[in-house]
């Protein structure tokens, strides 16, 4: 679990996901991935949050909203009762680099 995390953070620093090569399917294969992992134990949360907030980093815009965003959007639209800090994590993220913090239409 600990490899496959790590191996998605050096993918997403090296910048691989935005080369002309990168497919959107590997985008919501590694994003998919990741919020299984968030979801297998509480222990590796900031691991694979720490990636998406990567990710969040370097994706345009247009490619968040459409194929990330639908996503994670169980992980940020949760009620206030069960927030935790990665949710705030991500949703800082989402709000630092996108200027909003949810796409709810």
């Amino acid at each position: 679990m600990f490899g496959r995390i790590f191996a998605y953070l050096a993918v997403v620093r090296s910048g691989r996901l935005l080369d002309a090569g990168a497919t959107a399917a590997a985008i919501d294969e590694i994003v998919q991935d990741l919020i299984v992992l968030y979801g297998k134990k509480v222990y590796l949360r900031p691991l694979t949050v720490g990636v998406m907030v990567e990710m969040i980093r370097i994706i345009p815009l247009a490619m968040f909203k459409n194929k990330i965003y639908p996503l994670i959007s169980s992980l940020v639209e949760t009620p206030p009762a069960d927030v935790t800090p990665e949710t705030i994590t991500l949703i800082a993220a989402i709000k630092q680099m996108h200027g909003v913090c949810c796409y709810i239409e």
